[in-house]
């Protein structure tokens, strides 16, 4: 049986090789090797009989190992690395698990009210619906900066698609630092108004121009007052800028949107946009009825 180094013998090992690549000068100014030739010589051996070793024991584990992977021993974590995760099928079910869980968080972050938190475009009761087939298309083909507008009549199932989809798109961006934030018109500007009591004016308006995916549920619902429309240009004109993708839905036809929103809002939305009119049953009604 093959004797491994001890723990001194490395160390050794480890000290003569560092003196392999180091050179003083002698009483002349000329520099000189630390060891002779045949130290130099002696010491190289050692060293390749030392790797020789350590194969031998590595070969020895992995031939005597009785599980999935050797490499990452079963965890699934690359050796070195506590992030990186090994590419083996331990690995690829680990990497699997942290992206749901980094999904699961951003979702959970995303101010969805709890009537909504479990819609899924898999659970959306209305499937037939040519609505539900585009947003499929648009959500497999969306290049992280088109907007988004729901519309159609009170109780199709609006809301939904858009938390369907907010739920698919959290998927992607699961590891990438980007947020979602869900909001309806109404409460985000009641949440703008109560900031000039509170002072959290500025930092509710910054977080919903910069957040990465803003999703505006029964947009065009409030009073479209001077102030009204002022703030929702302020918003939706910095994302514009940004290229941030805005979400609405609308029980309004778009026509009927553009007066309640104003036209300088409605053409920024309008102009990187899918538009898909929601015709399906009123859902509300299926349910209770």
């Amino acid at each position: 049986m093959v004797r491994e180094p001890t723990d001194a013998e490395l160390r050794r090992e480890r000290e003569l090789q560092g003196r392999l690549h180091h050179r003083t000068r002698n009483d002349t100014g000329c520099m000189r090797p630390l060891l002779t030739n045949r130290e130099a010589g002696d010491l190289q051996q050692r060293i390749a009989d030392m790797r020789e070793r350590v194969r031998a024991r590595d070969a020895a584990e992995r031939a005597a190992w009785t599980g999935t992977c050797y490499d990452c021993r079963d965890t699934g974590i690359a050796a070195g690395s506590l992030m990186k995760t090994c590419d083996c099928a331990c690995g690829r079910a680990l990497a699997a698990e942290r992206l749901m869980a980094a999904s699961r968080t951003i979702f959970a972050d995303a101010n969805i009210p709890p009537r909504c938190r479990d819609f899924t475009l898999d659970s959306y009761p209305s499937q037939e619906i040519e609505a539900y087939g585009k947003l499929q298309d648009f959500l497999s083909e969306w290049d992280s900066h088109k907007n988004l507008i729901l519309f159609g009549s009170y109780g199709t199932g609006k809301t939904g698609l858009l938390v369907g989809a907010l739920r698919a798109i959290c998927d992607r961006y699961a590891l990438s630092g980007r947020r979602v934030q869900f909001t309806t018109g109404a409460d985000l500007l009641d949440e703008l108004r109560h900031g000039y009591e509170d002072g959290t004016h500025n930092v509710t308006l910054r977080r919903v121009k910069t957040v990465a995916l803003l999703a505006i549920d029964d947009l065009g619902a409030e009073k479209p007052s001077e102030w009204v429309l002022e703030r929702l240009y302020v918003i939706v004109n910095a994302r514009y800028e940004a290229m941030l993708p805005t979400f609405i839905t609308t029980n309004y036809d778009l026509d009927e949107l553009a007066g309640r929103i104003g036209e300088r809002v409605f053409e920024r939305l309008i102009e990187t946009c899918k538009k898909f009119e929601v015709d399906g049953p009123n859902l509300r009604r299926r349910r209770h009825g």
